[in-house]
């Protein structure tokens, strides 16, 4: 990332995992190094909210050139990777998924 709009006051939205909690202070401190306040925001959803979000996107992988087939199995082997935020770094957000 390109700190030169952090510094320039801006804005910036970081789309990116966060699976670690060295990966977060990485990104934490590129935006406090900038002069900016950083703001993580977690939303933490349960593997069967998961799996349905998945299941429907793998509904058109075929017809997406960059779309890929994701299975059950690696959405279970993919979470043990992601370490979550302790308690004290967490912002809570309230969401409302919307069922077909």
């Amino acid at each position: 990332m390109n700190a030169g709009a952090l510094k320039a006051g801006h804005d910036v939205v970081v789309d990116h995992g966060f699976w670690t909690p060295e990966d977060r202070a990485r990104w934490q401190a590129i935006a406090t190094d900038a002069g900016a306040t950083p703001v993580l925001v977690y939303l933490a959803a349960s593997h069967d909210e998961l799996w349905a979000r998945i299941s429907r996107r793998n509904d058109f992988h075929a017809d997406d050139p960059n779309g890929i087939y994701f299975s059950e199995s690696d959405l279970q082997r993919y979470r043990t990777r992601f370490i979550p935020l302790r308690q004290t770094n967490r912002i809570s957000c309230t969401t409302a998924t919307r069922r077909p």
